[in-house]
């Protein structure tokens, strides 16, 4: 198959601040991922048949290095200008979903996590789903403006994606489905990471044939990239600091600190050790300069070696208009936000944010649901 170049697609379906990096990487780059031991311990035991289980958590300024591969997607990220200014994360949380494996509709705790949470599909597509609350204004506008979209497909390198407005029962629920590719990387940011539930629908086993020969199995693996927020709030503050007349910084501050900060996870003083260690990472990694790279992991994008803690804004506005596209640096990037925005959120959607403890126990035994 011919590599395809990363396409984004920002705003996707209405909601203000998801956005989905199609043909992040080429099929060399995911098997290594996918078959990475550090992120993915093997082992018959390691995992419960059936069950979706947490992998190796990495956390920078552990105890434990922290993966080269994680900087190296932190710099797709940036490279790709999916999210300028994007935070490093410190947190990573490999998870492996079997066949009928889902994962519940949650907030990702908003006092204890930063401004993104950033995902990675891996080894077999899977379809993720927002709830927002028809109840509210923002969630009936949102809500409107889905219908009007219902059933919209974009393309990528595996064929094309999907996202569509699955009715429940009445119009105070629903959802929005939309098709995660393997290869590809989704960013949470801004309304689609504040005010909008989200989890993952059960993976269906895939059609005979169509499995890598690596995935057998026909696993979904993911990572889950975070920034704990005691450290987010240090890393922006730094920006702030280099860049005083930077006002999309501030404001990146402010819509952060409209929830408060979770100092159990993460004190202040360890959040200021880890911002050191983040300082310290190598920069410069890209999956294209691994050894025996080859054409297809080339294509992969080469930034100018950003500094971890450089300058940058949020990568939400591409310009107005449904699905206009323009080239940006080798990337095609397609708005789907109308420019009479659609509000974007759930508003006072009232589902549970994930907080430690269930952080602590999906790392641990990853809590599921199935469909039998």
């Amino acid at each position: 198959m011919t590599p395809s170049s990363p396409k984004i697609i920002r705003n996707v379906a209405g909601i203000k601040g998801l956005h989905v990096l199609l043909d992040a990487f080429d099929e060399a780059v995911e098997k290594r991922l996918f078959a990475s031991n550090t992120l993915f311990p093997s082992g018959p035991d390691y995992y419960k048949k059936s069950k979706r289980q947490g992998g190796q958590v990495h956390q920078l300024g552990g105890s434990r290095d922290y993966p080269e591969d994680l900087v190296r997607l932190a710099n797709v990220v940036r490279d790709t200008r999916l999210y300028e200014g994007y935070v490093t994360p410190d947190y990573c949380l490999p998870l492996v979903y079997p066949t009928k494996a889902s994962f519940k509709d949650h907030f990702d705790g908003r006092e204890r996590w930063g401004e993104t949470v950033v995902g990675v599909s891996l080894g077999q597509s899977s379809v993720i789903y927002f709830c927002p609350d028809c109840r509210t204004q923002s969630g009936k506008a949102l809500s409107d403006a889905v219908r009007s979209r219902r059933n919209t497909q974009y393309t990528s390198s595996d064929g094309p994606v999907k996202t569509e407005l699955v009715i429940k029962e009445t119009n105070v629920s629903f959802a929005i489905e939309i098709e995660l590719p393997r290869r590809s990387i989704y960013i949470m940011s801004e309304n689609a990471r504040y005010e909008l539930k989200h989890g993952i629908r059960a993976v269906k086993k895939p059609a005979a044939g169509t499995a890598p020969s690596w995935n057998p199995h026909g696993e979904r693996r993911s990572l889950t990239l975070r920034a704990h927020k005691a450290y987010s709030n240090v890393y922006l503050e730094r920006l702030a600091k280099k860049r005083p007349n930077d006002q999309k910084i501030r404001d990146r501050i402010d819509a952060q600190n409209k929830y408060g900060t979770d100092y159990k996870g993460m004190s202040e003083k360890r959040a200021k050790k880890v911002l050191k260690a983040a300082l310290k990472l190598p920069t410069k990694l890209r999956f294209k300069d691994l050894p025996g790279a080859g054409a297809g992991v080339s294509r992969s994008f080469v930034g100018s070696g950003y500094r971890l803690g450089g300058g940058g804004s949020s990568g939400g506005a591409v310009g107005g208009g449904t699905k206009r596209a323009r080239s940006e640096a080798g990337v095609i990037c397609i708005s789907d936000d109308d420019d009479d925005e659609a509000g974007g959120g759930g508003g006072e959607s009232r589902g549970k944010d994930v907080d430690a403890d269930d952080e602590r126990e999906i790392a641990r035994k990853a809590r599921i649901s199935r469909f039998e």
